[in-house]
């Protein structure tokens, strides 16, 4: 990556082919849903760690309580990992929140419009 220029787009998409090669990615049980205007989409595959990915495609800021979004009650651990963002977001203390690594709770996850992230476990 070029000094100074953050998280490309290219940057997003290789990450997003090495996410996709993940054998739950692949093959793993795929559960999808809509909150508010997040859409979010789990798979998971029996031995393997399991994905959450969720977008914000709504015209607004929304938060989605995933332990406690139907269906999802016990298909998602309190916490996850997260693997990537759309790195979009507006100011160092949001991006910080959504940094490959970090530790996040799915009891709050809160996207602006066009923020995306994926989270495992």
């Amino acid at each position: 990556m070029a000094h100074g220029c953050g998280v490309s787009k290219l940057d997003i998409y290789l990450e997003a082919v090495k996410v996709r090669k993940e054998p739950s990615m692949v093959w793993g049980d795929f559960y999808q849903g809509l909150e508010d205007s997040i859409y979010f989409l789990i798979r998971q595959a029996p031995g393997y760690p399991g994905f959450l990915t969720a977008i914000n495609f709504g015209p607004k800021d929304s938060s989605v309580n995933f332990m406690a979004s139907s269906p999802l009650a016990g298909l998602v651990p309190e916490q996850a990992t997260v693997v990537m963002s759309t790195a979009n977001f507006e100011n160092a203390a949001r991006a910080k929140e959504y940094t490959p690594g970090v530790v996040a709770k799915l009891s709050n996850v809160h996207l602006k419009p066009a923020e995306g992230v994926v989270f495992s476990w």
